[in-house]
């Protein structure tokens, strides 16, 4: 895996969760704005949140009733547990 931290868990989610539409939104400033990953999966929509130079990964359900608010749902600590409480969030 190449890349930083959030284009990782884009190629992750991939390998997990097969068919995902997934959308990565790039900041101008790529060294220190945020970056958003959204993730689409059988109906269901997660936005995830990544910021240079933080570890952590922010994760927000998204729906038509609450949209993404402005700050996230949870905070997970790393890229896998990122990767796996994302994929739990979205499979049926």
């Amino acid at each position: 895996m190449s890349g930083n931290a959030i284009e990782r868990l884009k190629e992750r989610l991939g390998e997990l969760l097969v068919g995902a539409r997934l959308t990565l939104d790039v900041p101008e400033d790529t060294k220190r704005g945020v970056w958003w990953l959204d993730v689409g999966y059988h109906g269901q929509h997660v936005a995830v949140e990544w910021k240079p130079g933080h570890d952590a990964f922010g994760v927000s359900r998204v729906t038509e009733v609450t949209g993404i608010g402005e700050i996230s749902d949870e905070r997970l600590p790393s890229l896998e547990a990122a990767a796996q409480r994302v994929t739990k969030l979205l499979r049926p």
